[in-house]
């Protein structure tokens, strides 16, 4: 062997000074995926908003005019691919037809962006938004207080 007598310097690998183990479910993919996300954020913009995420059902979701061409995992407007399907309970009665990110009259149906079903994000369950979020509570009560001061 022409290669056994050389000696070859490598450097000694880095240890890791980081502590993961104080890390819950939802914080670890993001240190080892940058485009993970946890399943219980809507998007990047509006992480405190809660998605249904029961069993799909036939039932095909809808979007208002505003967040028409939306994709409701993402909030993308690129490349609307898959049909957004929703379940039976956030389709029956008076949230038939609505929009499923913002709870508007529904005129079109959502789909999912590419990128959400190529890492199958609409596979998760029913996207449709169950609570109104941090700015939209915020916006009722200060238009309350406006009311009550005149």
């Amino acid at each position: 062997m022409a290669g056994a007598d050389q000696q070859h310097d490598f450097a000694a690998p880095a240890k890791f000074d980081n502590d993961l183990s104080g890390l819950d479910d939802t914080q670890w993919p993001l240190l080892t995926c940058p485009k993970a996300t946890p399943l219980s954020a809507m998007s990047r913009h509006h992480p405190d908003l809660v998605m249904c995420r029961k069993q799909p059902g036939i039932a095909v979701g809808r979007v208002c005019d505003k967040c028409d061409g939306k994709c409701p995992v993402c909030d993308s407007y690129v490349r609307p691919t898959t049909l957004v399907r929703i379940c039976d309970e956030c389709s029956f009665g008076n949230y038939m037809n609505k929009c499923v990110v913002c709870g508007g009259e529904g005129i079109s149906d959502a789909f999912y962006c590419f990128e959400c079903t190529r890492l199958e994000k609409d596979r998760d369950g029913c996207p449709k938004i169950i609570n109104l979020g941090s700015s939209r509570t915020d916006l009722f009560y200060q238009k309350k207080t406006n009311r009550s001061q005149y």
